[in-house]
């Protein structure tokens, strides 16, 4: 019987000298406490710091609910983090102390109770596929996006130095929304960096839309409602899945189960 990814990561820490006791239960459980599903599971994560405002979303968080519809209607199990509504902190650097100072759940995570970066953490580790959307920013990924990757350190950092894979088997794909340039070289840098931690690449990894060299931003609404980014989308779940499928095994459609009826409704189909 395989151990569970929770005791692997124990042991391996064990084995190279670090007292697993610094982590307190409750934050083992909000990391490694679910259940594995005979379904696709996918998380997509919005790292937009752009305000909602006029009922309208940033664009990249817009054609990232797109691809996970698209990955629901194949069958997968869809979840959205906007990781700007989560407290995050900057990574502290422990890596630079010793290679066994940098270890999974962060210590970050440890120190700071009301850190949210476990929230992520746990998403990673139940779903099959991630996708990660991101606006450009003079040329690359943004800054949350940023800062999210380097508190993953220690996700890469568990397999190189402690010989544990957490990140096995999983797909990872990207939207990549921006007005001038830098869409290629965003996720070109997200490939290698989540390559690097383990995750697959599916065939046409990226669906992106970028706006003409003006300072007519008003204009992307209008802009992106013709462009091809929607067919994007729709190929960057189809490709996610399929490959997510042949890595799991995983063929079960995910059927949502039925809400609850209010006492209301239940009185009501007693009558009838």
């Amino acid at each position: 019987m395989p151990i569970p990814l929770q005791q692997q990561t124990l042991d391996a820490l064990e084995a190279k000298g670090v007292n697993s006791k610094i982590m307190d239960a409750s934050l083992m459980d909000a990391v490694f406490d679910f259940k594995p599903a005979e379904h696709v599971r996918a998380v997509g994560i919005s790292t937009s710091s752009r305000p909602e405002y006029g009922g309208k979303f940033s664009h990249s968080k817009m054609i990232l609910q797109e691809v996970l519809d698209h990955l629901q209607t194949r069958g997968a199990q869809t979840q959205m983090i906007d990781a700007k509504t989560l407290n995050l902190y900057e990574c502290a650097g422990y890596y630079s102390r010793g290679q066994t100072e940098c270890i999974f759940p962060c210590k970050t995570s440890i120190a700071r109770k009301d850190d949210q970066m476990k929230q992520i953490y746990r998403a990673l580790l139940e779903s099959d596929i991630v996708i990660w959307a991101t606006p450009i920013r003079w040329g690359m990924y943004g800054s949350l996006l940023k800062k999210i990757i380097e508190r993953m350190n220690c996700i890469e950092n568990m397999q190189s130095v402690f010989g544990v894979n957490l990140i096995e088997n999983k797909v990872a794909g990207f939207v990549v929304i921006g007005h001038e340039d830098g869409a290629q070289n965003t996720a070109g840098l997200l490939s290698m960096t989540m390559s690097a931690m383990g995750w697959n690449i599916p065939p046409h990894c990226m669906c992106y839309f970028v706006g003409p060299a003006d300072e007519q931003t008003e204009l992307d609404d209008e802009r992106i409602a013709k462009n091809q980014v929607h067919e994007l989308a729709e190929q960057l779940a189809e490709n996610s899945y399929n490959l997510a499928v042949k890595l799991t095994g995983k063929t079960k459609k995910y059927v949502a189960p039925m809400p609850e009826k209010t006492p209301a409704e239940q009185t009501i189909t007693k009558e009838v």
